[in-house]
């Protein structure tokens, strides 16, 4: 499976879980990714913030590159229900590069100007079957790590990676990697 089909499949999930969701009467949707280990207390700490925030991503350490952080996945999210019932998940494709699901929700949800709290609130593990787990545990973020997910800061590269599909800041990020 290529990495378009990959983002596609990705998307279109998204959205089957956004409309079963919206068929209930839950207050909150909560992302976790299948291949992540949360310590039990997650959920209760996610809805601590929910008092306070609009989303609320439970950051996690990128697999395969233990100081590769990511603060802007799913994999530990909880929505409130306003939120999901303004944004649909989308990504786009062309010239054989994406814009995924994450980029465009972030966009949106600075549109909407939803109150969005990112930071290592739970203990987690990155699981990949080719390396041993990658584990985070709760802190706070360093200035720096502030400042790169400050959604004002991130909407800036946004608006020109959607037009141009290419992930500026994603681009960036493997450069640092390196």
């Amino acid at each position: 499976m290529n990495a378009k089909d990959r983002i596609w499949n990705i998307v279109s999930a998204r959205n089957a879980i956004r409309e079963y969701f919206l068929q209930s009467d839950a207050d909150f949707l909560i992302f976790m990714d299948s291949d992540m280990i949360f310590e039990a207390e997650i959920v209760n700490k996610l809805l601590e913030f929910a008092n306070f925030y609009d989303v609320v991503y439970n950051g996690y350490l990128d697999r395969g590159n233990p100081k590769g952080i990511n603060l802007t996945g799913f994999g530990g999210t909880l929505i409130k229900r306003w939120v999901i019932e303004k944004i649909r998940f989308r990504c786009k494709e062309k010239n054989g590069r994406v814009i995924d699901e994450g980029v465009y929700f972030e966009f949106d949800l600075v549109k909407l100007r939803a109150k969005i709290y990112r930071g290592f609130i739970a203990y987690s593990e990155h699981h990949d079957p080719k390396n041993p787990p990658i584990i985070c545990y709760p802190r706070k973020l360093t200035k720096w790590e502030r400042i790169r997910n400050d959604p004002r800061f991130r909407f800036c590269f946004h608006l020109i990676s959607i037009p141009l599909c290419y992930d500026i800041l994603w681009h960036l990020s493997m450069k640092m990697k390196s």
